[in-house]
Parts: structure tokens; sequence; C-alpha cells
């Protein structure tokens, strides 16, 4: 729906066109724009916002006094347990309330002839590591698991998911990122809180990861990837 940043998508897309359509007109749109949003985030900078400290304070209490990932997903474990004990999917409690238990019997066996192997975020993907690269930034990828007791019982197919995390894990590793899958994790309950958004044991891993990411050493060596355009691929699922 952004009319300057669809025209700017269409010249990376048409980029071997010797001239792209309205460019200096949409690059210097484009360059207002951006000093119109970089004003608006430092004056709402300085606004004040309600203090979360206390919140925090409050949930530090639950921590070990040490650095101890194997007691934190013990801890998570627990949490997990006691915030999602309503449903066999080891969804949080109020969100299966709300949002799935009034349509779990129309969502048995919904999605048999979906797949995320193809899709044009894969397109989106590329773009990303990109503008990563052009920036020289030491990035890490984290790949999350999907809820497996509910892509069963959704009827997603297994093929559907693996051909998904193989062709992402591929364009990641391939050009030259640190990567976590966490694929593996698809039927460990209470690594998420509802079918895709991490929960409770899958931060502590998350963050386990993130620790030792950032106690290693800068170092970048990235690569092209393996073509210039970008992929093209077919929407095969509903969002």
């Amino acid at each position: 729906n952004d009319g300057i940043l669809s025209e700017m998508l269409e010249d990376i897309r048409d980029a071997k066109n010797e001239y792209p359509k309205h460019k200096m007109t949409i690059e210097l749109a484009a360059k207002t724009q951006l000093k119109i949003l970089k004003r608006k985030d430092s004056i709402e900078s300085k606004l004040p916002t309600k203090s979360r400290q206390a919140r925090i304070d409050k949930a530090l209490k639950g921590l070990p006094a040490e650095l101890d990932f194997s007691q934190m997903d013990k801890s998570a474990l627990q949490t997990g347990k006691r915030l999602s004990s309503n449903n066999p999917f080891h969804i949080k409690n109020k969100y299966f309330e709300k949002k799935i238990k009034p349509v779990l019997e129309e969502q048995k066996n919904k999605r048999v002839d979906s797949s995320y192997a193809k899709s044009p975020e894969f397109n989106d993907l590329q773009l990303v590591m990109d503008a990563f690269k052009e920036l020289n930034a030491d990035v890490l990828f984290i790949n999350p698991p999907v809820n497996g007791a509910w892509y069963d019982y959704i009827g997603f197919p297994q093929e559907g998911i693996d051909g998904y995390y193989q062709k992402s894990g591929d364009m990641i590793k391939e050009q030259g990122f640190d990567y976590l899958d966490m694929s593996p994790y698809q039927d460990t309950p209470y690594y998420l809180e509802d079918s895709i958004h991490l929960g409770w044991r899958g931060w502590v891993e998350v963050d386990r990861v993130i620790h030792q990411f950032m106690e290693q050493p800068l170092t970048t060596n990235y690569k092209p990837a393996k073509t210039n355009a970008y992929i093209e691929t077919v929407v095969n699922h509903n969002n």
C-alpha cells in the first residue's frame, strides 16, 4: 500500500532494466519521507513513557542468581505447564480459550494441501540478507520451530514444513550467515506459546545461543547469492 516503497522494490526486482522507471523522482520522494520519519522518531523518543521497571524487577526474581541456562529451562518448563494446562497443544491458556477453542472443530485437517516451501517471502529474506551484507553486519539468523502438536491436528504436511526449513537454511548458510535452526524442537513442549510464536523454553534456548554468539569475535565472510535474480515462488498456503 506504500506507493514509494512499491516503486523502489520494483526497481530492485527489475535491476537489469537500464532505465528504472521514475528513478530520480522516487529516490527524492523516498529521501524526503525518510527525513520525516527520522524527525518523527527524534521527537517521539524524547516524550516520557510509563516505566516498566517494576514489571522487569518482578520477572527477574524468577531467574537464578547466576547465569544457568539449564536451570532457566527447568523453570521455563514448569511455567509452560502451568500456563498451558487447558489444551493438548501446549498453547497458552488465554490464547487457546480466545482464539483456538471457538474454531477448534473446523480447523481439524484444514491445511492438508498447504506448504511453506513456496512463498514470495523467500524474496524478502534475500532482500534482508543483501541489506546486512551492504552494512557488513555480523548477524545471527534464528528460525523458530512450529508447534508440532497443532500442525498435526490441522493436517499440515510435514514435507511442506521440512521444505521451508531446508530452503531458508540453505539460503542463509550458503551466504555465510550464522544460523540457528530450531526445527528439531517442533515436537518439544513449551518451546512455543501458540502455533508459531516462541514460548517459555524457546526463549531460553534463543537467549543461550545469542549469549554464545555475542561472546564470539565480530567476523563476517559473506558470499553472493547463487543467482542474481530473486527467487520466483508461488504462494501455496493461506496466512
